[in-house]
């Protein structure tokens, strides 16, 4: 094959593999509308962004597909990336999906990567084989957006 058409190639055969894959197929998972999306990864991973009036008051929801066998299930340590004093300030169990859906909830609390105070909003379940986790995160400063709120709790198998 000539080497000038490898590297476009493989360009689409990598953007075709991304493109095709939803995190988001299989379940009732709705974003909050207006938020700026990102492409699925390899249909892992997915986020959407909501830029606010005043610097430093963005928001995030992220969106996680996982194998249940490889996924972790005790999310009160906090991994580091989150930041240095991420502390978990509330954990339970809650059913979605009218009470049919078993869920476990996180709200943590601290010092974001960037030195701002944040609240993360974290919901995880299992549907499937999937471990589906949906995170919301928001200056602390800023009240939280229903939709947002909302959307970690739409992590639903579809019909």
């Amino acid at each position: 094959m000539n080497a000038g058409y490898r590297l476009p190639l493989a360009a689409v055969c990598i953007a075709a593999i991304a493109g095709c894959a939803s995190v988001t197929s299989g379940i009732a998972f709705q974003p909050p509308s207006g938020w700026t999306g990102t492409p699925a990864m390899f249909g892992h991973f997915q986020m959407w962004m909501k830029s606010g009036q005043q610097k430093g008051s963005a928001q995030m929801l992220m969106l996680v597909r996982g194998d249940v066998k490889n996924t972790r299930t005790d999310l009160n340590a906090l991994p580091p990336q989150l930041g240095n004093d991420m502390r978990v300030v509330r954990h339970g169990s809650v059913m979605l999906c009218g009470g049919t859906q078993p869920a476990q909830e996180y709200v943590a609390v601290g010092t974001d990567r960037n030195g701002k105070r944040s609240q993360m909003e974290l919901t995880s379940t299992v549907i499937g084989s999937d471990r589906y986790v949906a995170m919301y995160v928001r200056p602390l400063n800023t009240p939280a957006d229903p939709q947002a709120e909302a959307a970690t709790r739409s992590l639903c198998p579809v019909k």
